[in-house]
């Protein structure tokens, strides 16, 4: 069984902990575009990555708040994009 981790914001994380994270909420954008064929634009699109992110992040037992992981999400976005476009072509500059 996993302890699990309460953290007040993504600085009090341990660095693998902060490197899943990434990974995860780069899988969950890619996934996004894959099955859409697009990038999300809407704030429910976004909406909808944030939720599924935040429930990979519970289960995996660690706790933070959702206002946290927002501030995360929004600060990795264009990182994310550019990423997107090194794997896809299609996405062009």
């Amino acid at each position: 069984m996993k302890l699990v981790t309460k953290v007040n914001c993504f600085a009090d994380l341990e660095p693998t902990q902060k490197g899943n994270m990434a990974t995860w909420l780069y899988e969950i954008y890619r996934d996004y575009y894959v099955e859409n064929k697009a990038l999300p634009i809407e704030p429910e699109q976004h909406e909808a990555i944030i939720r599924r992110f935040t429930n990979k992040v519970k289960q995996d037992n660690i706790i933070i708040p959702d206002k946290q992981i927002q501030l995360y999400y929004n600060s990795k976005q264009n990182s994310l994009i550019k990423r997107l476009k090194k794997e896809f072509t299609e996405l062009g500059e």
